[in-house]
């Protein structure tokens, strides 16, 4: 990076530095996937403030279960493809549109098997979502619902991957404004149905339009200035990576969909309260940190023998970042959940602290993560998000008794702590090291 001109006002040198390092691909992009889900999560406040004050609440609380079904299912369709996007299409060279027609094939496919599959089964496990699967059209139509949310989420891996995360944040605030104004015009007219055909509308809205632009000009576009660095991208190199990247994040989605249940059937609904809303507030930290380590996946691929300058770099950079907001989450913690509550702010304000704290060791981890998937090292992926798991759900077990809530905000601060520092011992120990000349991370 060029030195600022000392000869400078000091106005022109700070704006003159601020541009140079938003002009860097690895910054921009990892602000443009956080800025995304900020956006998204303010005007989804909006979105669900506006439901509850047009509709009965009977009519919010079913269209909220079918869009958090439709979200499942579809998040277990897309067979973590989104990885795949992030990590070969800054290589894919000729073979990038088959990459994308195959990431979304492979995910309607498993969709129609789920959806099916889960209508079948519906009034056994589930009878109170049996309504989306009352007639074969309703059953096919809420296939449809989900693989348009599944082509919509890996469009924006599509984005990432082609270096033009900067098109995601517009498309998630078109999409969540979208989904309003359908919210509005359908509430006066079918209420029963404004929620969820809502969110249908609004993504298809979006996906129509972005993928005309992904195959007449990106896509093209992507062949043509990744062909010369390409590398041959085998079913079985594909099948691999997906599998393991797959297996690793039903770990995370353990630690982390389990850890509700689990305070609710041992301290109760009101602790659970309480943990819900200082956990939804800290875990907020650790998706932006992770949104900013996508950005470091991406670029590390596309230049794979910068890969340990390039994961130094990031991890100063979210450090840099993300420890200050995190000491003032320490500080006002119960300022923060006050504005819920007074109850709220004294019975999770140790816990949010607790929780926040564990942002620091959980950007080592992911940046770990994300090393690992350029090296495309499957297996320790797996090995650390299992570590992570198992420490998390067991400490909490035998902490909730004892200590409450504030148990799970130990258990969750030690789980990515301890694997923090086998990582700073082991794995990362060579990355976070300067490399000898011409040393190579191979691809």
């Amino acid at each position: 990076m060029t030195e600022p001109d000392a000869s400078l006002p000091r106005a022109s040198r700070v704006r003159n530095e601020l541009v140079a390092h938003l002009s860097t691909p690895l910054y921009r992009n990892g602000y443009a996937l956080a800025m995304s889900g900020a956006a998204t999560s303010a005007l989804g406040i909006v979105y669900w403030m506006l439901a509850a004050r047009l509709l009965p609440a009977e009519d919010v609380g079913e269209g909220s279960a079918a869009v958090a079904t439709m979200i499942l299912l579809s998040g277990f369709s897309q067979l973590n493809f989104r990885s795949a996007l992030n990590r070969f299409l800054p290589v894919a060279g000729d073979r990038t549109r088959r990459l994308i027609l195959t990431a979304y094939g492979f995910s309607l496919g498993a969709g129609l098997l789920l959806v099916f599959g889960f209508a079948f089964v519906v009034r056994s496990v589930a009878p109170s979502l049996a309504f989306l699967f009352e007639t074969s059209e309703a059953t096919v139509g809420f296939w449809i619902a989900v693989s348009a949310w599944s082509i919509f989420v890996l469009q924006d891996s599509a984005l990432t991957g082609f270096r033009m995360a900067v098109l995601v944040p517009v498309e998630n605030a078109v999409f969540s404004v979208a989904k309003i104004v359908a919210l509005v015009a359908l509430a006066a007219a079918v209420p029963a149905a404004a929620v969820f055909g809502s969110w249908f509308i609004a993504a298809l809205l979006v996906v129509v339009p972005v993928n005309i632009l992904l195959f007449r000009r990106l896509i093209p576009r992507n062949a043509a200035a990744t062909r010369a660095g390409a590398f041959p991208l085998h079913p079985s190199t594909i099948g691999r990576f997906v599998t393991g990247d797959y297996v690793g994040s039903v770990f995370v989605e353990m630690s982390t969909s389990f850890l509700p249940a689990m305070v609710i059937s041992i301290a109760g609904s009101t602790a659970n309260a309480y943990f819900y809303m200082a956990w939804q507030i800290a875990y907020s930290l650790n998706l932006a940190i992770a949104s900013m380590t996508t950005s470091l996946t991406v670029e590390a691929s596309a230049s794979i023998d910068n890969l340990a300058p390039l994961a130094r770099a990031m991890l100063r950079h979210i450090l840099r970042l993300f420890v200050p907001i995190v000491a003032v989450v320490i500080l006002v913690a119960p300022l923060i959940l006050g504005i819920i509550g007074q109850e709220y702010a004294e019975g999770g304000a140790t816990t949010l602290r607790l929780l926040a704290l564990a942002a620091v060791p959980f950007a080592v981890n992911a940046v770990f993560i994300s090393v690992s998937r350029v090296r495309r090292r499957t297996r320790d992926i797996i090995v650390v998000q299992a570590a992570i798991c198992v420490l998390v759900l067991g400490l909490s077990f035998f902490l909730l008794p004892s200590l409450g809530i504030a148990g799970v905000g130990v258990a969750w601060l030690a789980g990515q702590g301890l694997v923090c520092l086998a990582l700073l011992a082991t794995g990362l120990r060579s990355v976070l090291r300067v490399a000898a000349p011409g040393e190579g991370a191979g691809r």
